[in-house]
């Protein structure tokens, strides 16, 4: 009755094989997840407070942080308990055009989170681990956020006087409000005086 050359069948079976492949693409893109405008609204940091230390000059400074147990969180050991460093700058932050002018990209910034409640006290400082210029005066300036209360803790700055110097900056403690609520009370113990900003 009717009758195809081999030729036809050929081309038929690729055209019908091109549209498959053509919806499977299209309906790929139909299923794959669209990314939400504001990424950081879906992110649960988790975070009780924040610290962040920042600096102008070109330097490596190191935030270390003693916690209630004894332990020292800093670039050798980033983590204790729920207390985690998440940014450490172990180098500059700058470039040299060929004219030879060295431009800084600022500011240098550490940032250090508990992402919960170790009660006790703590001991906080900057310490001077090195740079171009090894007797370069530096002044770190601390920021502790009290992310469940969505306001700033304490604000103070600390001059390092040169590679090896260790400052500190403040000793406070963190103890529960209540033993029903989670949330906790931040304490300012002591701090260096000579170069206190707010609390």
């Amino acid at each position: 009755m009717f009758s195809k050359n081999n030729s036809s069948v050929t081309i038929d079976l690729l055209f019908n094989l091109l549209l498959t492949f053509v919806c499977l693409f299209f309906l790929s893109f139909l299923l794959v997840n669209s990314p939400s405008e504001d990424k950081d609204s879906d992110i649960e940091s988790g975070a009780t407070y924040i610290i962040t230390m920042t600096w102008m000059e070109d330097c490596d400074i190191d935030m270390w942080l003693k916690t209630p147990g004894g332990e020292r969180v800093y670039y050798g050991r980033r983590e204790s308990g729920p207390i985690h460093l998440d940014l450490d700058v172990t180098s500059t932050r700058s470039y040299t055009d060929r004219n030879g002018t060295t431009t800084f990209i600022h500011p240098n910034e550490e940032i250090m989170t508990m992402r919960g409640v170790l009660e006790g006290e703590y001991s906080l400082s900057a310490h001077y681990f090195g740079g171009r210029d090894l007797a370069l005066e530096v002044v770190a300036t601390f920021v502790i956020q009290d992310v469940e209360r969505k306001r700033v803790a304490w604000t103070g700055i600390v001059v390092l006087n040169g590679a090896g110097h260790e400052a500190s900056a403040l000793s406070f403690s963190i103890e529960s409000e209540d033993a029903g609520i989670s949330r906790s009370y931040f304490r300012v113990l002591d701090v260096n005086p000579r170069y206190i900003v707010g609390q």
